[in-house]
């Protein structure tokens, strides 16, 4: 036998890995919801949704109070603001004023990220509600917004972009 030779050598190990390779990985099932602790207060919507392992991107539209928002200017420069402010926090956001009064931030994972977003921007002085879902989140003890007509601030038909 010469060093070197591994003509007679019989390989039938096979591992882990190559037994696994090729094969779709079984998604483990989200955890429920426990209607109990949702309804007594024990659990908000918010982490509902953080739990439900949402993946890829959210978009979450920012009402401000239109008594505050002075122009579509003041609403763009302070949407750059929060990208920044959000970006050293560790959190990739994409913010995109529509209108005077509303910001649509988007984030390219859902989940825990979404609970980090929703804190910072209910700590803001502008931001009178937020909404994901059709689920609108506001500061606790903070009435309803107004549903008012008349159009928001700065002018204009709708104030759009």
């Amino acid at each position: 036998m010469r060093v070197g030779d591994v003509g007679d050598v019989v390989d039938d190990e096979e591992d882990e890995d190559w037994e696994a390779w090729g094969k779709f990985k079984e998604k483990k099932p989200s955890p429920g919801v426990n209607i109990e602790e949702l309804t007594s207060g024990k659990m908000d919507m918010a982490e509902v949704m953080a739990n439900q392992n949402r993946q890829g991107p959210l978009m979450v539209f920012v009402h401000l109070f239109r008594d505050k928002v002075k122009s579509q200017q003041e609403t763009t420069d302070m949407a750059a603001k929060w990208k920044e402010m959000l970006m050293v926090g560790g959190l990739s956001t994409s913010p995109y004023p529509i209108q005077a009064d509303t910001v649509l931030i988007t984030i390219e994972k859902g989940g825990k990220d979404f609970l980090q977003l929703k804190e910072f921007l209910l700590e803001q002085d502008l931001v009178e509600e937020i909404e994901l879902d059709s689920q609108k989140f506001r500061r606790p003890g903070q009435p309803p917004r107004e549903q008012d007509q008349s159009g928001p601030p700065g002018g204009g038909s709708g104030g759009e972009l």
